[in-house]
């Protein structure tokens, strides 16, 4: 019961820190999107493929692949998650803007 607790406020903790996507395609950084900007985003250089960024977080909205693996997957905002399309070869992954400077304490 304790681990659930500690997962969950991991996330809302997360949640709060995380506010940069990066979008790399062929594993070059092609953007870099604050996730307190609502819109629509193409990402350049791939036809088709378009990212949704709003309140539940960045998800593929549109992309041109046959499985539509990546559309299904959802929106991501916590910090370390990732959406991929092997396809197209993205990888749009969150980061926190913050970093903690202390990583473990161990007594």
């Amino acid at each position: 019961m304790a681990g659930i607790g500690w997962n969950h406020f991991r996330h809302i903790r997360n949640a709060r820190d995380a506010g940069i996507a990066l979008v790399y395609g062929d594993n070059i950084l092609l953007k870099k999107i604050d996730l307190k900007q609502d819109g629509v985003i193409d990402i350049p250089g791939k036809r088709g493929f378009q990212l949704r960024v709003s309140e539940s977080g960045i998800r593929v909205l549109h992309s041109d692949c046959p499985q539509q693996v990546c559309v299904h997957t959802g929106a991501i905002r916590y910090d370390g998650q990732t959406i991929v399309c092997l396809p197209n070869r993205i990888v749009v992954s969150i980061e926190a803007k913050k970093t903690a400077s202390v990583d473990a304490v161990c007594y």
